[in-house]
């Protein structure tokens, strides 16, 4: 999982992670809606989390 609010870098981050193998499986913009997701989907294996987030959870919210 990718979380990042600008979607150029979540594309990018995202096509580099894929060129080394990794199945990138969402791109969340927000600590809310990446919480939603693993509440929803379960815990991924990886999450590169931008430390500034759009929204009322930052990064280092979101991963605490």
């Amino acid at each position: 999982m990718v979380v990042e609010d600008e979607i150029l870098t979540a594309r990018s981050l995202q096509a580099y992670l894929e060129t080394l193998g990794y199945d990138v499986t969402s791109i969340m913009s927000s600590g809310e809606q990446a919480i939603q997701n693993v509440e929803d989907e379960g815990c991924p294996d990886l999450v590169l989390v931008d430390i500034s987030l759009q929204g009322k959870i930052d990064g280092i919210e979101m991963a605490g």
